[in-house]
């Protein structure tokens, strides 16, 4: 047997400074959590606070009525236009005064995107589940020619309607580059309700605005 003498004192000595280590580690990452978790609540109060000023805003340049609803998602503003106030019956033309309620919408999300920044902005079109019957309104065309191939059903009226407020939003200088328009028929129905009343809540157009400090993850 040897006479060497074997010492525990190294191997002590190197558990303890492993231990001490992760105690370290582990403190300092909880505090890197919890400054995170700080500075989380911190801009989801911003954004509550900016968002409430943004629909009172709104509410008092566009004069919301019962045809515009507004609402917060969890990390956007939804604009909800009833089909009525802006478009007739089976058409995507837009009269005089629809065009002013528009126009009056784009500024002030141009507005309160000047100081934010925008991210994202989705005009999305929906119908309700009535099968498309009308005829495409002609005056839409430079000549006299037929045109009811430009509108064959459900999926056609809900996508050139949220591209005809697109266009208006570029028009009033909107960057185009953030715009997204999509139309989902009668897919997206916001009630089951077969009625007329529970119809006439699915016909719409709903403008979802990302603003961009608020907006990290955007929902699919």
């Amino acid at each position: 047997m040897s006479g060497k003498h074997f010492s525990v004192w190294p191997i002590l000595i190197d558990m303890v400074t492993s231990v001490l280590i992760i105690i370290i580690l582990y403190f300092l990452l909880e505090k890197i959590l919890n400054r995170e978790q700080l500075e989380l609540i911190v801009i989801n109060k911003k954004k509550e606070v900016f968002e409430a000023a943004f629909i009172n805003k709104f509410n008092q340049e566009v004069k919301v009525d019962s045809s515009i609803l507004i609402s917060k998602g969890i990390d956007h503003v939804q604009i909800t236009f009833r089909d009525t106030l802006i478009f007739r019956s089976a058409s995507y033309f837009m009269e005089e005064k629809a065009l002013k309620t528009i126009k009056a919408c784009a500024q002030q999300i141009k507005s309160s995107g000047d100081s934010i920044g925008l991210r994202l902005i989705r005009i999305e079109g929906h119908t309700d589940s009535d099968p498309f019957k009308g005829k495409i309104d002609c005056r839409l065309r430079s000549t006299n020619e037929d045109c009811d191939d430009l509108l064959k059903d459900n999926w056609d009226l809900s996508s050139l309607r949220a591209l005809g407020i697109l266009k208006q939003f570029v028009k009033c200088q909107i960057d185009s580059t953030i715009l997204s328009s999509s139309g989902y028929s009668s897919q997206k129905p916001l009630t089951q309700d077969s009625s007329a009343r529970g119809k006439a809540q699915n016909r719409r157009v709903d403008i979802k605005i990302y603003f961009t400090r608020f907006s990290d993850q955007i929902e699919p």
